[in-house]
């Protein structure tokens, strides 16, 4: 009775660490429980419980860490491995999200560079639009420098029109007005 009571006693220590997230603790308390009593079923669950939430860790930890570098490929990977073993892990869906959403707007705005530089400058404005739209906080100043040096341009190509186009003015304005709105 006495062994049984000191089992219950040191597993519950074992489990408060776990729940604690305090896996160090939790492994070393498992352990010595193994040592005082070899093949207690509940400590040897315990254990592998315990160097399972160790490795989702040290997976999670290696995504921040490679996210944080600004390797998305490689964080994206470890993400989704970490999903797989563990779905719902911590944080891990909401950051593979947020992973695509960067990526959609780094190739959005590289369209609209790459549209600028082939001449397009109407379609180039519909994709700085479509970025700001999505996140008025990426790359901010470049989008709106861009968005103002486009509208200038389209402002200024219809009042040098020639010959000239006096009912394109209005739009002219509203060009000049868009680039306003970027300063």
């Amino acid at each position: 009775m006495q062994l049984e009571r000191q089992q219950q006693l040191m597993l519950a220590e074992a489990q408060a660490f776990f729940e604690a997230n305090d896996l160090t603790a939790a492994e070393e308390q498992y352990q010595k429980i193994l040592q005082e009593f070899p093949g207690l079923d509940a400590a040897e669950r315990g254990l592998v419980a315990v160097q399972k939430a160790q490795e989702l860790f040290l997976l999670y930890d290696a995504a921040m860490r490679a996210e944080q570098s600004g390797d998305d490929q490689a964080a994206l990977k470890l993400y989704n491995e970490l999903q797989i073993k563990s779905p719902g892990y911590r944080d891990t869906g909401a950051r593979i999200l947020a992973i695509h959403h960067r990526n959609e707007l780094a190739e959005l705005y590289q369209q609209a560079v790459t549209l600028k530089t082939l001449g397009l400058e109407p379609e180039a404005i519909t994709a700085l639009f479509q970025i700001q739209s999505l996140d008025v906080n990426y790359r901010q100043q470049e989008v709106r420098n861009l968005l103002h040096a486009l509208n200038l341009k389209q402002g200024q190509r219809i009042i040098e029109a020639d010959p000239p186009e006096p009912a394109q003015a209005p739009q002219a304005l509203d060009f000049f007005n868009t680039a306003l709105e970027q300063i």
